[in-house]
């Protein structure tokens, strides 16, 4: 792979080696990512990437220095074609596609980047910030019939044992980024967990609908899968949950980013569902999962039993 420091030379060879150094000290030791330009020089940072590298909100940079010139380097607002040309980069390198529905984006070159990250921590406006709440857009919508996330998780971790996804409840794990953050908590909660050889997927539930303050809390102020990284060593993956639906802001902010997803409650129990159908239809035993599993959970699978018994 391209190093970082050869790439920044061949694109200008009278940087500052001394602070590429330390930029690639900043790179290894909050596993940022970054690429070339199409011709194969340089070195860009996707901006919010390094906010919440720093346990900040995502809107840091776009809030509080996109517009300022008291960055060193060059922030670049992407869109249209170059943002196409980015996202292809990307993908190519670090396997992970941006997302189609991403219409624009901040980076920064290697210089801006570097400046940012080491101003973020000491300056005012680079405290963690509240997102202001805008006014809701729904993707979906609709009202609860659940009286709490606890039931949500119960009913989801019982459909799940018949399954071969084994989902563990209330998973705590020390906070081991308590001293790099204003949040002293000494344990993280999440709420459902999946643990394979590869990688560890992560169900944050939310019993109303999911907004773009959520999003940003659990990825910035609380940190949930820089801490997640640290603690499992592997891929992690993290899914909110949620039995209404999501802000159009925060499906947004999710379409974003990578290893980051939204999934109705509903659909993801019915997701897990048919890999049941689909286990007992192998042991020819599909009867024992429409008779016997499917009317244990008629709010999780209301759709499906409808459709059953009008069959």
């Amino acid at each position: 792979m391209l190093k970082l420091i050869n790439s920044i030379l061949s694109e200008n060879p009278t940087a500052d080696i001394t602070l590429i150094n330390k930029l690639q000290l900043l790179v290894d030791k909050y596993n940022l990512k970054w690429v070339p330009s199409k011709l194969g020089k340089g070195a860009y940072f996707i901006m919010h990437t390094l906010s919440t590298s720093k346990e900040l909100s995502y809107e840091n940079y776009r809030r509080n220095w996109s517009k300022s010139n008291k960055l060193q380097g060059k922030g670049m607002l992407l869109k249209g074609d170059n943002l196409k040309s980015f996202k292809k980069i990307y993908k190519d390198i670090h396997k992970v596609n941006l997302g189609a529905n991403l219409n624009s984006l901040w980076i920064g070159d290697w210089l801006h980047a570097y400046d940012y990250l080491t101003k973020i921590v000491n300056n005012a406006a680079g405290k963690t910030s509240k997102v202001q709440k805008p006014k809701l857009k729904l993707v979906n919508g609709g009202k609860t019939s659940w009286a709490s996330e606890f039931d949500i998780q119960e009913e989801l971790v019982k459909l799940a044992s018949y399954s071969n996804l084994n989902l563990r409840r209330e998973y705590v794990i020390d906070n081991l980024l308590k001293n790099k953050t204003n949040n002293l908590a000494r344990t993280r909660r999440y709420d459902l967990v999946h643990i394979s050889d590869k990688r560890v997927v992560i169900y944050e539930l939310k019993k109303g609908l999911l907004t773009i303050e959520d999003v940003s809390t659990s990825l910035g102020e609380k940190g949930y899968m820089n801490l997640a990284r640290s603690h499992f060593g592997k891929e992690v993956k993290l899914v909110f949950l949620s039995p209404i639906g999501i802000q159009e802001e925060a499906k947004r902010l999710i379409d974003e980013m990578s290893n980051i997803g939204f999934l109705k409650v509903n659909d993801f129990a019915k997701a897990i569902y048919l890999s049941i159908e689909e286990e007992m239809k192998k042991k020819d035993s599909l009867w024992f999962a429409r008779e016997r599993i499917l009317p244990q959970f008629p709010r999780l699978l209301k759709e499906l039993i409808v459709k059953r018994e009008a069959a």
